[in-house]
């Protein structure tokens, strides 16, 4: 059962320790080996130097949303893709154990099982920005309703307004004033079962 008394603290500690994470691994890619050691350590492994432009601007702009509490739940799934990332391509090959040489995958993925917990769990207190609920994520892209274009705003009022569709509301809601017209309409009768 939880305690709803120390889980929004709970959460909170959860989404600012995770910004905190991101933050750090953007000042030591910004800092510690700059961007132009980042690029080659990238180049490195294979991958793109773009990439790993995309991957400092990701930590750094996903850690001051997350500590804000910006779109906490979309955010974190979006940091899944660097965490995910790092598991698969330089930490994997070391095994499992963080400690052996170059690092393994166990660091990388309780960090990816925590930011699934924090989608999962929503913003918690203090949060900029309510995150959309996991239905509402789930419904993205936005439905094909959602979607239509509203038809062009002309100016000018539209009348006759468009007539109710059965001649009971019809009456009521155009002779809602007058005696004669709601005094002619047949009241409902009452069942006496």
């Amino acid at each position: 059962m939880t305690d709803t008394r120390t889980a929004p603290g709970g959460l909170l500690t959860l989404r600012v320790t995770l910004a905190a994470f991101f933050l750090l691994h953007a000042y030591l890619k910004f800092f510690v080996f700059t961007p132009t050691g980042t690029v080659g350590f990238f180049q490195s492994l294979g991958l793109p130097g773009l990439l790993a432009w995309a991957v400092m601007l990701g930590e750094l702009a996903g850690g001051l949303a997350l500590i804000a509490g910006l779109w906490t739940r979309p955010v974190a799934l979006l940091l899944l893709i660097p965490v995910v990332g790092s598991i698969w391509t330089p930490h994997f090959a070391a095994g499992f154990w963080f400690s052996n040489e170059g690092g393994g995958w166990e660091f990388p993925l309780f960090w990816a099982l925590a930011l699934v917990v924090q989608a999962l769990l929503g913003d918690g207190p203090y949060a900029w920005r309510a995150s959309p609920s996991l239905r509402a994520l789930r419904a993205w892209p936005l439905p094909p309703r959602a979607r239509r274009p509203r038809p062009p705003h002309t100016g000018r009022p539209t009348w006759p307004p468009a007539m109710p569709r059965s001649r009971s509301t019809a009456c009521v809601s155009l002779c809602a004033t007058s005696t004669s017209c709601a005094a002619s309409m047949p009241l409902p009768s009452a069942s006496t079962n």
